[in-house]
């Protein structure tokens, strides 16, 4: 451990490759002397663990295991009727496998890549019993004023005690210092242990319905999510880390609204050919369908004045300026 700081990822096995080439574009930014990086893995063999290390040595990036005990109380048959990995709920007990020096946290999700300096981000003070997050996509569509998608997420986030206005928070990128997650954590588990039913979006659920009042907002070019990219949003902001929040994504084919991004893993990929890790990809006829399906639903964002009244109506800009980072 060089720093008080621990960038930390969580990952499986068919998710540890996109998780490495994305530790590596926080490294092109930010050196070992501001933060460690750390994966978690979750179930992948010793001696992948320790290949992965040998490769990564002198990139000041570890990979560790989560010990699997820690998911006793955690139903895996209720999660694989929804197709939800297990390691979702690994950020929970990522905080007894850190460094004694470990003061802060900073928690980025596997499919996202780091595009413009995090330096600000990595740097934050987080205030003692909160946590700085972005908003997630659906709590933008929760501000429109109409439509059966807006009226279901609203009786969602009712559901989870949420007030309207108070947002609702995307969970693959946060920061918050390290006693202040020990304690938020194991409130979140016991609130999803008791409310598996409410919780729509799992830990992201149970996260939002205790930590409520004591998020920071961060702007979303800490956390810029596929919809907003649809949305014609970095348009108007310049983002720093973009997250792949839907299927398929950029390292399996060429997708849009990602597909500048392919070539790129493809790239990263290739550097790590020799440790041997599955990845899922699709197949071009795929690839065109989901491209299709797209263009179908969103291809009218494409105009700017379009994308502008969208954004407008979602309140995009208010929130953005009352942002806390």
């Amino acid at each position: 451990m060089n720093t008080d700081c621990a960038v930390c990822y969580v990952s499986d096995i068919n998710f540890l490759l996109p998780s490495l080439v994305s530790a590596l574009s926080l490294r092109r930014f930010v050196p070992a002397s501001k933060a460690d990086i750390i994966i978690f893995s979750i179930g992948v063999a010793e001696d992948c663990i320790a290949a992965c290390n040998e490769k990564l040595l002198t990139k000041g990036i570890r990979v560790q295991s989560l010990d699997m005990r820690v998911f006793a109380a955690i139903d895996s048959g209720n999660l694989a009727k929804t197709y939800t990995p297990l390691g979702t709920f690994g950020r929970f007990f990522m905080e007894e496998f850190l460094p004694a020096e470990c003061k802060r946290i900073v928690y980025l999700d596997g499919d996202l890549l780091i595009v413009g300096d995090p330096t600000e981000l990595i740097e934050a003070k987080i205030p003692e019993g909160c946590l700085a997050a972005a908003d997630d996509a659906i709590s933008f569509r929760h501000s429109m004023g109409f439509g059966k998608t807006t009226g279901d997420i609203r009786s969602y986030f009712s559901a989870l005690g949420l007030k309207r206005g108070a947002g609702y928070f995307n969970a693959g990128v946060f920061a918050v210092s390290r006693d202040t997650w020990k304690t938020l954590s194991k409130e979140a588990l016991s609130y999803y242990l008791s409310h598996m039913d409410l919780c729509k979006h799992f830990d992201q659920s149970a996260l939002n319905a205790i930590v409520s009042n004591k998020r920071k907002s961060l702007s979303v070019k800490w956390n810029f999510q596929t919809q907003f990219k649809i949305w014609g949003a970095d348009r108007c902001l310049e983002p720093k880390i973009v997250h792949f929040t839907k299927n398929p994504k950029p390292w399996m084919g060429n997708i849009d609204p990602w597909g500048a991004w392919y070539d790129h893993y493809q790239g990263e990929l290739r550097s790590l050919a020799d440790l041997n890790l599955p990845l899922k990809r699709v197949s071009q006829e795929d690839a065109k369908k989901a491209n299709m399906a797209t263009k179908k639903s969103y291809g009218y964002l494409r105009w700017p004045i379009v994308s502008r009244i969208a954004l407008k109506m979602m309140s995009f800009k208010e929130y953005e300026d009352g942002a806390w980072l």
